[in-house]
């Protein structure tokens, strides 16, 4: 018994709940691919009553243009598809998506109209027949990615956002499409260099939440991102803003960023970050967080997950979705037309962010996947919606379907070896090592960035050492190829 212990200790899962995401035979899952729709991406999809609806850009109309296409949620056959050509001359992808009361649907797409894109609105029919388009260009000005589309009552009209010129821009229209007003420069501040949206909520017929990134130059010459949550009126006048500051100034924004209206309780916020160990360093590690905050945005807990793959790909990766459930957390993470990361995941925590598992997911004919959307359904799974192979052309609509319950077959995501524990990590120099109590004693080797033996030692409870800023790699002596990294933060 006590062999299997030590035996355990060799599966080392840190503080920050250590992920390797491998694929994972013991889930059900199932792939689509949707050859018929051509050289096509998908931006964002939806579920509806009886299928899967999803929208994205397409190579098949001259000039490049989106495409709306529905699935079957048993089958996976391909109920129908429409293609809406540019207007102009710039290719017009569909961005975002909601559905509208009458069981049709509204694409927030972009168009050319000479001085850079605008907003362009394509309202459709439930089986996708074009009704109407519309250009909206607020203050005749260009928009830029990424962009967010919702309904907005009592009128069925339309919120949408983007960015510009460094800023957030936002739009509301009437359920027709006429613009009701036009904002620029949405909850900016003097320090901030630029600024994204990567949300937007509708509380009731008068509240919008928006969730914003803010870049702040610090003084050290080192640029960071901000999160922050701001309410917005239905007049497009923020109310209040609350921003999220990461605890060490290293932690920089990467791709990915989302979050999750709690009902009146608050909210969860999830992404990625970046670390570099000191100001003059380019980002060495990242992670996944996921934040929660009460009803008024103050912040509650903060959690971090920690993703071991580093290489130069590692800026193609993000938190596309995240929900709660009855009693558990899920954050969806998708991977960019990366080769050399695993494909990403679905992370289970419970309700204080207390990681549980991951199901993963490869694809069986496709080595390389490039998944960009995911969205919870009503049957307990994720749908996750991206091409295959990413390295095309052609690259062909693929939809996967996981269950979001489950423990990988990799040990790693088994709660049993959560046994050493390494804190805090990312550090500022002190790390504490701490085995609970019945296990025999574990040899620890700690390395430099150079593979130099820096720390070698034996302890039974707990033990703390003390390390220069820097990039590290530690590991038990039980089996050597059991490895995790530790970050200490330059002060």
């Amino acid at each position: 018994m006590m062999e299997e212990k030590m035996r355990s200790l060799t599966l080392l899962i840190i503080l920050l709940h250590f992920l390797v995401f491998s694929t994972s035979a013991a889930t059900a899952q199932t792939w689509w691919t949707y050859e018929e729709l051509g050289n096509a991406a998908p931006c964002k999809g939806i579920e509806t009553e009886n299928g899967y609806v999803h929208t994205g850009g397409t190579f098949n109309v001259p000039g490049g243009g989106c495409y709306l296409a529905k699935t079957n949620k048993v089958t996976g056959a391909l109920d129908w598809y429409q293609y809406y050509p540019s207007l102009f001359f710039e290719q017009s992808w569909g961005y975002d998506l909601v559905q509208t009361p009458d069981g049709g649907f509204a694409i927030l797409s972009t168009d050319d109209m000479g001085f850079g894109n605008v907003f362009r609105l394509i309202r459709t029919n439930p089986m996708g027949e074009s009704l109407w388009n519309k250009l909206i260009a607020p203050q005749n000005q260009a928009v830029a990615a990424p962009y967010y589309l919702v309904l907005f009552s009592p009128d069925s009209g339309f919120i949408m956002g983007g960015r510009n010129d460094g800023g957030i821009i936002m739009a509301r229209t009437n359920k027709y499409g006429e613009t009701l007003w036009t904002r620029r420069g949405v909850a900016r501040e003097s320090i901030y260099r630029s600024m994204e949206v990567r949300g937007i909520i509708t509380k009731t017929n008068t509240i919008i939440y928006l969730l914003g990134l803010a870049t702040v130059d610090l003084p050290t010459g080192q640029s960071i991102w901000r999160s922050f949550l701001a309410t917005i009126n239905a007049a497009g006048q923020v109310i209040n803003k609350r921003e999220y500051v990461d605890e060490w100034q290293r932690m920089v924004h990467l791709y990915g960023q989302t979050f999750f209206q709690l009902d009146n309780s608050g909210f969860l916020i999830a992404g990625i970050r970046g670390v570099a160990s000191s100001s003059a360093n380019p980002v060495e590690s990242i992670f996944v967080f996921l934040l929660k905050t009460d009803s008024l945005k103050n912040e509650l807990w903060r959690k971090m997950y920690f993703l071991p793959s580093i290489h130069s790909d590692f800026y193609r990766c993000g938190v596309e979705k995240v929900w709660q459930n009855e009693n558990t957390i899920n954050i969806a993470v998708c991977f960019y037309n990366s080769s050399l990361f695993p494909k990403g995941g679905i992370i289970t925590t419970d309700l204080e962010g207390n990681f549980l598992n991951c199901i993963t997911y490869s694809h069986p004919i496709y080595t390389y996947v490039s998944l960009r959307d995911a969205m919870k359904t009503s049957d307990g799974h994720a749908v996750l919606a991206g091409r295959s192979p990413p390295a095309g052309p052609p690259a062909y609509v693929t939809l996967l379907k996981t269950p979001l319950s489950g423990i990988s077959e990799n040990s790693f995501f088994s709660s049993q070896f959560s046994t050493l524990k390494v804190f805090p990590n990312p550090s500022t120099g002190l790390v504490n090592f701490h085995l609970p109590t019945g296990y025999n004693s574990s040899k620890v080797k700690i390395y430099d960035a150079t593979g130099r033996i820096v720390k070698t030692f034996e302890f039974q409870n707990q033990f703390r050492v003390k390390l220069s800023p820097g990039i590290y790699l530690c590991e038990t002596a039980a089996e050597t190829d059991a490895k995790f990294k530790i970050i200490i933060l330059g002060q």
